[in-house]
């Protein structure tokens, strides 16, 4: 009689959550990620079928988010003045004589000299973080949206970020600036001062942001052209300010998530159990019970990990992942999560007798199956094991 092999399909009942497991915040070590703990209280958890991709679902609104924070300034009060002056950056200058500026408006508006060809010119704005933002332990975005130029940005006088590229080029009109901030320098109780130094084509034409009207024609500052329906905001699945793949990824947003599913499972003597991913995305982490099994870093290949010593015959079992998109990984939308189906797989356990062989090498053999590394799609030979006698 030939041996049992049974596939069962792997894909309902699945608890989800999105974003950093609070109890492993403090350590990046499978071994002790809670979240994957077998007793872990995972009962206000989202119920979800695989396959599943949680890029494609909405994000919750920037002021309610925990994972992914973001400071929109956008449309806040700024002070301009045309020119350029180091020494413009500092939190203590007063700029109370400088012109209110409204962010959405093209600068040239506000001063002759800012119609100039490759004009330059700073704003400022005064920023107090909310107690709730400065709470969180996830890093916080600042936002500008879509500059109408490029941008050299700095919070309490130190430098956040210089233009993408140089000289100003067109690309540069339609990329969004956005800023890691760093907590060092966030000040708790005094308001943060945000400086920006702005270069634009200049000229007083009417050109727009994306048209290919000739260096001289464009306008300039936080200038919100008709043409874009987005300029900074966060729009279902996608934001421009927190996507690490910006728009090679179409704007969405990676991170970490982590699935567990509860189950029982019945077995004869003598056969094995494994469980089957035929894809996750990306840099996957398995437990069985609170046991880290093992894992896989890529996203577009099957992996199998086996179960059978870790497993409980008489209680639920926890299988448990956690899946990390973090990071520019993808040239391309790859989506996010265990987004292909998973296996449950039980087979007999299959015995591989070697005949003219020495007890020496039978050892050898068996140690050498049993430390095989984890291949992408598990063979019939890992399952085997030699005989001992």
């Amino acid at each position: 009689m030939g041996a049992t092999h049974r596939d069962v399909l792997f894909d309902r009942g699945w608890l989800f959550r999105r974003g950093q497991c609070p109890a492993a915040a403090a350590s990046t070590l499978p071994s002790v990620d809670l979240c994957a703990a077998a007793s872990y209280d995972d009962r206000s958890w989202r119920l979800v079928d695989l396959p599943h991709d949680w890029s494609r679902e909405d994000l919750p609104p920037r002021n309610e988010d925990t994972e992914f924070p973001v400071l929109a300034v956008r449309y806040g009060p700024w002070r301009l003045r045309a020119g350029d002056n180091a020494s413009w950056a500092a939190p203590d200058l007063d700029d109370s004589a400088w012109l209110a500026y409204r962010g959405g408006e093209d600068w040239r508006i506000y001063s002759p000299a800012l119609e100039a060809v490759n004009a330059v010119g700073w704003i400022r704005q005064r920023l107090t973080l909310p107690l709730r933002m400065l709470s969180l332990t996830a890093n916080i975005t600042l936002s500008l949206g879509i500059v109408a130029g490029n941008a050299s940005a700095f919070l309490n006088g130190v430098l956040l970020g210089e233009p993408s590229s140089h000289p100003l080029s067109g690309r540069d009109y339609v990329m969004p600036h956005h800023y890691c901030l760093p907590r060092q320098l966030l000040r708790k109780e005094a308001p943060n001062v945000l400086a920006l130094r702005l270069s634009t084509f200049g000229g007083p034409g009417t050109g727009r942001l994306n048209s290919s009207t000739s260096q001289g024609t464009f306008p300039g500052g936080l200038f919100d052209d008709p043409s874009f329906l987005v300029h900074n905001s966060r729009v279902g699945p996608f934001d421009a300010a927190v996507s690490q793949g910006q728009i090679g990824t179409a704007y969405s947003v990676g991170g970490i998530g982590y699935y567990r599913k509860h189950f029982h499972v019945k077995r004869k003597a003598g056969q094995r159990t494994f469980v089957r991913f035929d894809g996750v995305y990306m840099r996957s982490t398995i437990y069985i019970n609170g046991v880290h099994l093992g894992g896989w870093r890529y996203g577009y290949s099957t992996f199998e990990l086996e179960l059978t010593s870790h497993l409980k015959d008489d209680a639920i079992n926890v299988l448990a992942v956690r899946v990390d998109n973090s990071g520019v990984n993808s040239r391309f939308y790859s989506g996010s999560g265990i987004y292909r189906h998973v296996w449950l797989t039980t087979i007999d356990e299959v015995c591989a007798r070697m005949r003219h062989s020495s007890p020496a090498r039978r050892h050898a053999y068996a140690h050498h199956m049993r430390h095989l590394p984890h291949a992408p799609r598990t063979t019939c030979a890992t399952r085997a094991r030699a005989c001992t006698s």
